[in-house]
């Protein structure tokens, strides 16, 4: 069981991410990004209790999260969206996008390399805006809130990878550490369902 699998422990991150000024001043402007895209449809990508949810319509809004415990609490915070563990299949290496905007906020970082590239690739290919908002700097694992495991990863890795799955990216530093920086991706999808 991992500690996101714990009710306990997801009851009080739900507490942290939506009372703290900070993360909740994080969210509404990692939202406000998103809906500046125009945004008629947003996977909430690592959705944990819902945090993201509020900042949408309903009918705008899947959030998907691999964790039951979350998924569950997140159902009960806010009836009204829709939430999963499972996502349907990605339109695969061309086609168009399935949604305008992916969100993925502080889950990169919990992911070691294969499964972070495996996630990146799917994002791109389903939507046409990734909005990726992580800690990045020199390579290193350390462990963050609740003891799980955080991989840092250098932002020439983001950036390689998002441009390698057909994105123009940019990168934006939020707040920086001296070791890592906070920092958020923009990757835009290229070809004739994304931008030139």
């Amino acid at each position: 069981m991992t500690p996101w699998d714990d009710p306990a422990v997801v009851a009080r991150l739900h507490d942290g991410w939506t009372t703290d000024p900070r993360n909740v001043a994080d969210a509404a402007r990692l939202a406000g990004i998103a809906r500046g895209f125009g945004s008629e449809s947003v996977l909430d990508y690592g959705c944990g209790t819902g945090r993201m949810a509020p900042f949408f319509p309903p009918d705008r809004y899947l959030g998907y999260d691999p964790s039951a415990a979350m998924v569950e609490f997140a159902r009960a915070a806010h009836p009204q969206y829709r939430f999963g563990m499972t996502l349907p299949c990605s339109c695969g290496g061309g086609g168009d996008a399935e949604v305008d905007v992916a969100i993925c906020n502080s889950v990169a970082q919990y992911l070691p390399d294969g499964e972070r590239d495996t996630m990146l690739c799917d994002l791109c290919r389903r939507s046409m805006v990734v909005l990726i908002e992580t800690y990045d700097g020199p390579r290193a694992q350390r462990y963050g809130g609740c003891d799980a495991p955080i991989w840092i990863c250098p932002p020439e890795d983001y950036m390689g990878m998002l441009a390698g799955f057909g994105c123009d990216v940019e990168r934006l530093v939020l707040d920086g550490p001296v070791d890592c920086a906070l920092a958020l991706y923009i990757a835009r999808r290229r070809g004739p369902s994304g931008p030139a």
